[in-house]
């Protein structure tokens, strides 16, 4: 998996986003259709726009894509992600939860990304989603019963919203 990979790089270069990028390309091609350079490039217009608000539905975003967006510098203000219709899966997902850059988030929607009971597990031990307002996670390969869950958890004391179903 180039998870390792992707994490090693950021914290080697201290997170330097070019470096970093121009590594990546070289070292893997993350998307048949577009470099890591070319997905960075995207995430920093769309921040450039609206920092609060990151929207990227229906991008085809893989796993390591995931991990290259849990890292990415700038993000700290993001407060509503929305990546439904992707291919983030567990691994991408549990990155997120990991993130050390979005912690800010109140809306959350990973609709229809492959996510079963391991990556929510991962995302429930996360101690980042203290401002968490709404998650809708429809569409993945969950139950019904990890909405009470998660509304009982002490990691999401603002949550208001989960839609599984």
């Amino acid at each position: 998996m180039n998870k390792e990979i992707i994490l090693e790089l950021f914290y080697s270069k201290g997170g330097k986003i070019d470096e970093i990028n121009d590594l990546l390309d070289k070292r893997f091609n993350t998307h048949p259709k577009r470099k890591i350079s070319i997905f960075g490039e995207y995430i920093k217009s769309r921040i450039h726009m609206n920092p609060k608000i990151l929207k990227m539905p229906k991008m085809e975003i893989t796993p390591d894509e995931a991990v290259y967006l849990s890292l990415y510098p700038g993000l700290e203000s993001v407060e509503v992600l929305d990546l439904r219709k992707n291919y983030i899966e567990d691994v991408g997902f549990q990155c997120i939860a990991q993130s050390p850059v979005l912690k800010n988030l109140r809306t959350l929607d990973l609709r229809n990304n492959r996510i079963t009971r391991k990556g929510i597990l991962t995302f429930m031990e996360s101690e980042n989603f203290s401002k968490l307002e709404s998650l809708d996670i429809r569409s993945n390969q969950l139950a019904s019963s990890w909405a009470n869950k998660i509304k009982q958890s002490p990691s999401f004391p603002n949550i208001k919203e989960v839609r599984i179903l």
